[in-house]
């Protein structure tokens, strides 16, 4: 009879904890594709890239009340090296700002400077989960046949939130929204596209 109970209580906690891994899961930002192709001008490479970018009903109220979000988006590329550590050839970030004016009733959506204007925060989460002809590698000299490691995520910058928010992000799962690294093989002279 114990021997049942205490099964039955690993069981339960197994998978209470599998409940947990799942709403955590859910809650992240996750890098769903990613393509890669030169640049028209044989200057860099042009990356674009789909998220899912669950932002809770929380997070929204917060940006009703006026308070901005900011999310970086972080690409890099290395060069694998038998005899040492990876060399790290390129580290790009593009930084977003998402923020509500309550007088224009607008959410406005910063990617490097330039703003766009949405009257839905969803149009603006969609925009904000596509990049699109990002420039990247322009300095770098990548060899024909030779397979680099790339990696691409986003995340929110719980830094730029006010003090109290800091705060309410460590204790809450609502803020915790960064994505791990998506890492996929990049080899000059093949397209790359990852699901």
């Amino acid at each position: 009879m114990i021997a049942r109970l205490l099964l039955a209580l690993a069981v339960t906690v197994a998978l209470a904890g599998y409940g947990e891994r799942d709403a955590r899961a859910a809650n992240s930002i996750e890098v769903t594709s990613v393509t890669m192709e030169p640049a028209a001008d044989e200057n860099g490479w042009q990356l674009s890239a789909d998220f899912y970018l669950p932002i809770s009903n929380r997070i929204k109220d917060v940006l009703d009340l006026g308070v901005p979000l900011y999310f970086v988006v972080e690409f890099q590329l290395t060069a694998s090296r038998w005899y040492w550590a990876d060399r790290i050839l390129d580290t790009q970030t593009q930084k977003y700002r998402l923020s509500y004016h309550p007088i224009t009733r607008r959410f406005r959506l910063s990617r490097s400077g330039y703003p766009q204007e949405f009257i839905d925060v969803d149009d603006a989460l969609a925009s904000l989960s596509r990049i699109r002809g990002w420039s990247v590698l322009q300095d770098v000299n990548l060899q024909d046949g030779e397979t680099y490691e790339a990696a691409l995520r986003m995340r929110l910058d719980a830094s730029q939130l006010p003090g109290p928010l800091q705060i309410d992000a460590l204790n809450n799962q609502d803020w915790n929204l960064d994505a791990p690294w998506k890492r996929f093989r990049l080899t000059p002279g093949i397209p790359t596209r990852t699901p």
